[in-house]
């Protein structure tokens, strides 16, 4: 196989599974390492692609991000993850003893649950990825929500899963988005179900945050999902562009993230 034939299976293979990991492509393509990595260098300089830590993704300024086109759950959990981290950490930070918080589906809010696991809070999820981080000896109290089990997301929706969230009144919500336009004051998500269960949490809650990575940033969703302006904190990493942002804005700098509580 050519290098101007690899770079184009490439690419095919970009557009169809939304994300690339470089050891992925090791295995796959029988070359080394440094081959690819000069692969994808190339085809970022040509505009195709943005490279990651790790791998590339698409090259999409102001995409509508449509649930066809959204990354699986499985490949989501190498994608920003010290980013996520970080943004989880600074917004840990929030939570007070005796709070009653809600915790939203989603790879961007799971390691929240590190940070604050052994405080005496109660928290009500949806995600099923965050039980999964609660150890025998923790301190919080953990409500699991039920409902429409939806693997693609790894979390309960439907109507069943908002009933049993609004029997809960939450000091704190955190939720995520699929993308956020900050020139148009909107945050978006890929479909309606999980919207719909944000929405559900945040009108019953006292303060509202909303957790994203930089990636998020000019990422518009087929479905429109709240005003920025409604919420109370945004926590963001700081992306190498220069941009100006709301003044709801928490920008987070990428020094490594503190321990887990244990």
């Amino acid at each position: 196989m050519t290098g101007k034939e690899r770079k184009n299976r490439l690419i095919a293979q970009l557009q169809s599974d939304h994300i690339l990991y470089t050891n992925e492509l090791v295995r796959s393509y029988q070359v080394s390492e440094a081959t690819i990595r000069r692969d994808l260098h190339e085809l970022e300089q040509q505009g195709k692609l943005k490279r990651i830590n790790g791998g590339a993704i698409p090259v999409n300024p102001g995409a509508l991000l449509t649930p066809d086109k959204e990354v699986f759950m499985q490949r989501r959990f190498r994608l920003h993850a010290d980013e996520k981290r970080r943004v989880c950490q600074a917004a840990a930070q929030e939570v007070q003893d005796g709070d009653c918080i809600f915790i939203d589906g989603g790879t961007s809010l799971m390691y929240l649950i590190d940070y604050i696991k052994q405080k005496p809070v109660t928290i009500v999820t949806h995600n099923h990825l965050v039980p999964t981080r609660i150890v025998e000896n923790s301190a919080c109290n953990l409500f699991v929500v039920g409902g429409r089990y939806a693997p693609k997301y790894a979390m309960s929706v439907g109507t069943s899963a908002i009933r049993q969230i609004q029997d809960f009144f939450f000091d704190k919500c955190f939720v995520g988005c699929a993308g956020l336009d900050i020139a148009n004051n909107l945050a978006y998500t890929a479909e309606l179900e999980t919207r719909d269960i944000k929405i559900a949490a945040m009108k019953n809650s006292r303060h509202s945050s909303l957790l994203i990575d930089a990636s998020k940033l000019n990422v518009l969703g087929s479905c429109r999902f709240c005003a920025l302006d409604e919420f109370d904190t945004i926590y963001c990493n700081q992306p190498e562009e220069d941009i100006e942002f709301p003044e709801n804005f928490q920008m987070i700098t990428m020094e490594k993230p503190a321990a887990y509580l244990k």
